[in-house]
């Protein structure tokens, strides 16, 4: 198996077709159907069923598509780190990130990187925790912010100096509104909003005894969708002060957990895995912010 075949192979499965296929790629169609025979006696699979007009992709066949273009992506990134090695800083830089206050630190690195080296590609992907975590650990982002794994050992990472909290956004007109914080007891009669992760292992030790008896009516992927349900009367959102960057004005308001909850977000990458130099570039001025950003005198940073 070669790149040649799985490139051929991505090709017909977008086209659902050899012939179309072959005309993109400037090969004969014998060629190209050969280089798929060869593949398919490889792996000991049928990856096409062929239709009168058209071909799909069988069970192996949608498997390989998905482990193909995670080799593709990764083939283009090698040459890529290779090159600009040789040729200054240039390049890309794949970062995942969740929606919290925390990307705000992000920003602010980029923006001071970029001014230093405008030829650098940084490509954002949002989603949760566990979204982010596996493509770093396919290889597919050179680095997440996301909250510490239960598994650090696999990861090295730059704390960011503040933690965010954990807490209730509701409307300004929302019953619990006239409480400062808002407790347990809170919890046990309203409808709850909280993200596709579900309720995390660090609040479900928070909240104790019950935690899968709360009547939690909707999650969600993005915080802006889960506003807006929230603002329309669907239930209170659990999530962390700042999620969405609202402010007064804003119609909604914030009350943090009673006892507080924080959880610490960082800046990961894949322990021992070689980061390129556009990477560690950027960390070096991500590592600044988080000291200029830091709350006191003596804030710091933590690898």
């Amino acid at each position: 198996m070669d790149l040649r075949q799985l490139r051929y192979f991505l090709e017909i499965a977008r086209e659902k077709s050899f012939t179309r296929a072959a005309t993109r790629l400037f090969v004969s169609q014998p060629a190209l159907s050969k280089q798929i025979s060869d593949l398919e006696k490889e792996l000991g699979a049928k990856l096409f069923v062929r239709r009168a007009h058209s071909v799909e992709l069988t069970e192996s066949g949608a498997q390989l598509k998905r482990r193909a273009e995670d080799i593709i992506v990764l083939a283009e990134q090698v040459k890529t780190e290779f090159r600009d090695a040789s040729s200054g800083l240039t390049g890309n830089i794949r970062i995942g990130a969740g929606e919290s206050r925390s990307i705000e630190y992000l920003a602010e690195a980029c923006s001071c990187f970029l001014r230093l080296h405008p030829q650098v590609r940084i490509h954002l992907t949002s989603g949760n925790a566990e979204q982010l975590i596996a493509r770093l650990d396919q290889g597919l982002l050179d680095l997440a912010l996301v909250y510490m794994p239960g598994n650090p050992e696999f990861y090295e990472g730059i704390e960011l100096p503040e933690k965010e909290t954990w807490g209730i956004l509701m409307p300004e007109d929302a019953s619990l509104v006239e409480k400062a914080a808002i407790t347990r007891e809170d919890l046990s009669g309203i409808f709850l909003i909280t993200s596709r992760e579900g309720l995390r292992l660090d609040f479900r030790t928070w909240y104790g005894d019950g935690v899968d008896r709360l009547n939690v009516v909707l999650d969600f992927d993005l915080g802006d969708n889960a506003i807006r349900m929230m603002r329309a009367g669907v239930g209170y959102l659990l999530a962390f002060d700042g999620l969405t960057g609202l402010g007064d004005g804003s119609g909604i308001v914030f009350r943090p957990l009673d006892p507080p909850l924080t959880a610490q977000p960082c800046l990961i990458w894949r322990r021992g895995r070689v980061l390129g130099r556009p990477c560690q570039e950027l960390l070096d001025v991500f590592r600044t912010v988080c000291r200029k950003r830091a709350p006191g005198a003596d804030g710091k940073a933590r690898d």
